[in-house]
């Protein structure tokens, strides 16, 4: 390994969303590591971005409401998306379904372990952007909810 796979090593990874990196090759090794820092300063730590208002329009089915209501669920690590528990089983949730704070929405799986991801807020789904076995980079967005008239 020269100083040329060395550099583009470091820059593949800097473009990633990998978060560590270590490589190993018999009696050479190299280590990576880049910190990702969050603003939690929105109310409630559990509040996820909000949507912007685009990715909404682009559906003409979906009805136009104020961006405040919209919340994103994003992938929280980098995994395997599944809808459902099973192969070709019910998905947890559906385009139009109601959830409740906490509720498991999908799974994602991470080196054979499974990962169930619940909904930061209630809300109902109005658009899902992962599908089924789709491997999702950390903070993808799987999901949009309205939390507008939640009950």
């Amino acid at each position: 390994m020269d100083k040329q796979d060395i550099l583009e090593i470091m820059q593949q990874f800097d473009k990633s969303s990998l978060t560590k990196l270590k490589l190993k090759k018999s009696n050479f090794g190299l280590s990576f590591t880049k910190e990702i820092n969050f603003n939690l300063s929105q109310t409630g730590s559990a509040r996820m971005m909000q949507a912007i208002p685009q990715s909404v329009a682009a559906d003409a089915d979906i009805e136009q409401v104020e961006q405040d209501n919209l919340v994103e669920v994003r992938a929280p690590m980098v995994g395997t998306f599944y809808a459902s528990s099973e192969e070709g089983g019910k998905p947890y949730v559906e385009i139009g379904d109601q959830v409740k704070a906490g509720q498991i929405v999908c799974i994602i799986d991470v080196m054979k372990t499974m990962n169930e991801i619940p909904t930061p807020v209630g809300g109902k789904v109005l658009s899902i952007h992962a599908e089924d076995g789709e491997l999702m980079e950390f903070d993808s967005l799987l999901m949009i909810l309205d939390t507008e008239n939640v009950s």
